[in-house]
């Protein structure tokens, strides 16, 4: 597996960091509702993506 195959979670992960760092450096009740209804969503999704991914590339490739 390629990295080039983590496009999404890349995308998912980079959107996530920008959000939270809005959310720090201004800290007002939109960019908050922002970094907890969609921030923390996004690196979850890009985490457990991944995660997923590489079990099933491992398991492909005889290794697990």
């Amino acid at each position: 597996m390629k990295m080039k195959n983590f496009k999404v979670e890349l995308l998912f992960v980079a959107l996530g960091l920008l959000i939270s760092l809005i959310f720090v450096f201004n800290p007002m009740p939109f960019w908050m509702a922002a970094f907890v209804f969609v921030a923390q969503p996004m690196f979850l999704f890009a985490i457990v993506s991944s995660l997923i991914r590489i079990y099933k590339d491992l398991k492909q490739k005889g290794v697990i």
